[in-house]
C-alpha cells in the first residue's frame, strides 16, 4: 500500500505537529456545489477555514478543525465545510483543497510532488 500524502509529507518534514493548514477558498469557489457569494458571507470566522496538524495526525492522518476542535480526515473535513456552505455535501475527495502557509500557500499535492 502506498504512503498517504499526510504521512509522506511528515517523512519529508514538510508537515510538522503544530502546523496550520488553510482551505483554498478559490478552489472551493470552483466547486459546482458551492455558490461563490456564499463563501465569505456564511462563515466569517477565520477558524472555519483552518485545520491543524497534531500528534494524532501522525498516527491517524486526521487533522483538527480549528472551528470545532474535532479531528477529521482532511478530505472529510473539506466535505463538511462544503456542506455548511451549500445544500450539497459532496466535493471530489482530494487533499489538494488544503494549502500550507509556510510554503506560500502551496497545496498538499504540490508539496508531495516537490521531489
Amino acid at each position: 500500500m502506498s504512503e498517504s500524502t499526510i504521512q509522506y509529507l511528515f517523512s519529508k518534514n514538510r508537515l510538522r505537529v503544530g502546523d496550520t493548514l488553510e482551505i483554498n477558498k478559490e478552489r472551493l469557489r470552483d466547486s459546482p456545489n458551492v455558490e461563490d457569494g456564499e463563501i465569505d458571507v456564511r462563515e466569517s470566522n477565520p477558524n472555519f477555514w483552518r485545520c491543524s496538524i497534531t500528534a494524532r495526525t501522525k498516527e491517524t492522518d486526521e487533522v483538527k478543525w480549528e472551528y470545532d476542535d474535532q479531528h477529521y480526515p482532511p478530505t472529510t473535513l473539506v466535505n463538511r465545510i462544503a456542506a455548511r456552505l451549500s445544500d450539497e455535501d459532496y466535493l471530489p475527495s482530494e487533499i489538494g483543497y488544503w494549502t500550507h502557509p509556510r510554503y506560500d500557500g502551496a497545496n498538499l499535492w504540490d508539496l508531495r510532488k516537490l521531489d
